[in-house]
């Protein structure tokens, strides 16, 4: 998506020349960039007089959330989750406040679109306040992002739940821990996030009214709401865990009853059959014309009473 640079104010909202950012004083200017090329940040850079610290973080993309105060302006970098072909991915969003003027960064199109057609359709609660509504209006849809996230989470763990009692295969304990790794990067981002938040609250940005701090806190109590959905959400993966473990032991278990009770009959069938297969040269039964059929339903008459008793205490 190609750099655009947008001068809002309550009669009009326009695309503007970079290079015409002065000639708007009187417009809040938006400046957005997407996989921008080396020259366009470098322009930007000079025009703001950004801190080369904050260049450096925009050009290596790996920097947690954070908020970094600068004379002309506040740096914020926060996360937008979304899944992408069954993964999860967190786009960084970097945002440079300034008095009458938002730069952001993002490779999350849907979120950039999403603003400007807030702003291009004339949304009142934007374009009568400045440019720190608009970083509010970022922030709240990267929190409000975290939902579809959860969901599909939640539609997950709660299936999982159901086959660890119905179906307690191996391929579940993967599915648990690709799941509890996915929750683990909901809340870190979360936690950081709700830090990036509250800073901005308590004032740390002199760019931020106190009339956009009210709206700040609405998006404070819904990153409170994600992080107590994500806690809920481990300890029914936890549960189901637990629970999949014990249905393995007990499955392990019964085989192992199984295999003792095949044993335990054997046991006596095999010291009779080891007797008679003695060498002696004077057994007197083995000269007997019905000794062989009397062993035979002796040993079935043992293997019978042994089921019977083992029915009796209900150990098959």
């Amino acid at each position: 998506m190609p750099l655009q640079v947008m001068a809002y104010n309550i009669d009009e909202a326009i695309y503007i020349p970079l290079q015409d950012l002065d000639k708007y004083p009187d417009h809040v200017k938006w400046i957005s960039l997407s996989s921008p090329a080396e020259d366009e940040i470098n322009s930007i850079a000079s025009l703001l007089d950004l801190h080369p610290l904050v260049i450096e973080d925009m050009m290596q993309g790996e920097e947690l959330p954070k908020v970094n105060e600068y004379p002309k302006y506040t740096f914020i970098i926060t996360d937008i989750l979304e899944f992408k072909e069954d993964e999860l991915i967190a786009n960084k969003l970097y945002m440079v406040l300034g008095k009458d003027f938002l730069m952001t960064l993002t490779e999350d199109i849907d979120t950039i679109r999403f603003v400007q057609n807030l702003v291009v359709s004339k949304a009142r609660n934007i374009i009568e306040q400045g440019p720190d509504f608009l970083a509010y209006t970022f922030l709240d849809r990267g929190v409000d992002k975290f939902y579809p996230v959860l969901d599909e989470i939640e539609d997950i763990v709660m299936e999982v739940e159901d086959l660890v009692i119905e179906q307690p295969d191996k391929w579940i304990l993967n599915v648990m821990t690709d799941v509890r790794r996915d929750l683990l990067i909901v809340r870190k981002s979360a936690w950081l996030i709700r830090e990036v938040i509250s800073s901005l609250m308590r004032g740390s940005s002199p760019f931020i009214t106190p009339r956009t701090v009210i709206y700040l806190r609405d998006v404070y109590d819904h990153i409170i709401q994600t992080m107590e959905l994500v806690e809920t959400y481990r300890d029914i993966l936890v549960s189901s865990r637990d629970t999949y473990m014990s249905s393995v032991s007990n499955s392990l278990n019964e085989v192992m009853k199984q295999l003792t009770i095949i044993a335990t009959i054997m046991l006596p069938l095999s010291f009779i059959a080891s007797v008679y297969g003695m060498n002696f040269k004077f057994m007197p039964e083995l000269e007997w014309e019905y000794g062989y059929f009397a062993v035979l339903g002796f040993m079935i008459l043992l293997t019978a009473i042994m089921i019977a008793y083992f029915r009796k205490k209900k150990w098959i």
